[in-house]
């Protein structure tokens, strides 16, 4: 639309789009359409808390671990998670422009506020995502540092996510950031939705879905290989198989990045956007997390007071109700976890069990107990 058209027009009753023709049912006027805005908050609401308790377990579990070493990999996670937040705080300010774009004003639309969060979050977005693999890929690193092709195969995963991310922050600092004297009006928006960005987004998204699905597998036939029971492997495989949610959210970017390049109302796929990077960064967060927090769970909430009470009182529960109904039962009860007498390897998961296939799996432990 031609500026001076515009002139002394009330721009907030301006639509940013014309209407569809016929309008969608039940629409009632600019802010009334769909919007994605409430189904961000409570993906932010049930995903961040986990995030939260998941980078924090990792640490404490690290912490107690023998040596008290906080690894690069925990500082990765903890990074990802910080910058996340910090992204997601602006997004969830950003709910008048998480609808279509014909049920947003002009006056909404060319507020310099919103091209500025805008660019603030693709910034943070990159780094963001790109600290959540590495800590998964470094996390690799301490499992099976012996294993020579498998740490080449990391290392390649570490280059790989850097060629997925980081040049994204050169391009958004171009493309959607004011040039010296220039204001921060729609004109930035104009040219951050141009169709080179966009198809260098679509490349930069296809990279990272198949940066995803290597994350996903790589692990998996060194795990297979370990002599443990079936269930032990396949328990081991679904640990590192829950990426498999971040890689669902890496083919919806990809598949809404399509859209949005394609869209005559972009403000809609760009809000789909928002939610799908927001599930990523956050499950991709727990993934790197969840070894730790499974043996913060196995070897120090399992050996508290807090869980040695509550054991004891379901065991007293479970011998009165043997007595009651068999007469009176002598039952010993101890505890099933026999890994509980060997030396851990930092991650209870990989236990004594695995350290007796070290020979065959390429897998080194020291006297410590922890993965070299």
């Amino acid at each position: 639309m031609d500026p001076a058209a515009l002139a002394g027009m009330d721009l907030n009753k301006v639509p940013a789009l014309p209407l569809p023709n016929p309008p969608p049912a039940h629409y009632a006027g600019l802010g009334t359409g769909p919007q994605l805005h409430t189904t961000t908050v409570v993906m932010f609401a049930i995903l961040a808390p986990i995030a939260i308790l998941a980078v924090a377990l990792r640490f404490h579990w690290s912490l107690k671990n023998p040596g008290g070493k906080v690894s690069a990999a925990d500082w990765c996670g903890l990074g990802a998670l910080m910058l996340t937040l910090t992204q997601e705080s602006i997004i969830l300010t950003m709910g008048d422009y998480q609808r279509h774009q014909w049920d947003v004003s002009l006056a909404t639309m060319m507020k310099p506020v919103f091209f500025k969060k805008t660019y603030v979050q693709y910034v943070i977005a990159w780094p963001a995502i790109s600290l959540a693999k590495l800590s998964i890929l470094l996390l690799y690193l301490q499992l099976f540092r012996v294993n020579t092709g498998l740490r080449w195969a990391v290392w390649s995963g570490i280059v790989l996510t850097c060629i997925a991310y980081l040049p994204n922050i050169g391009v958004s600092s171009y493309y959607c950031a004011a040039h010296p004297g220039e204001a921060w009006d729609y004109k930035i928006g104009i040219r951050c939705g141009n169709k080179d960005v966009l198809k260098w987004l679509i490349a930069s998204a296809a990279l990272s879905l198949t940066l995803d699905l290597y994350i996903m597998f790589l692990p998996i036939p060194q795990i297979m290989s370990l002599n443990l029971s079936l269930r032990r492997r396949l328990g081991l495989c679904l640990i590192f198989l829950a990426a498999a949610f971040a890689c669902i959210c890496a083919l919806l970017t990809l598949i809404y990045r399509v859209h949005l390049a394609n869209a005559a109302d972009p403000m809609w796929p760009g809000a789909q956007l928002w939610v799908t990077n927001l599930t990523e960064n956050f499950v991709a967060i727990i993934v790197g997390s969840v070894p730790g927090m499974n043996s913060w769970y196995k070897k120090i909430f399992k050996t508290s007071s807090v869980y040695s009470k509550f054991t004891s009182s379901f065991s007293s529960m479970s011998r009165s109700t043997v007595t009651k109904s068999q007469g009176t039962t002598s039952t010993k009860y101890e505890s099933n976890d026999k890994r509980d007498i060997y030396p851990m390897t930092g991650y209870s998961e990989f236990d004594h069990e695995s350290q007796r296939s070290l020979a065959g799996s390429h897998v080194e432990v020291t006297e410590s107990g922890h993965w070299l």
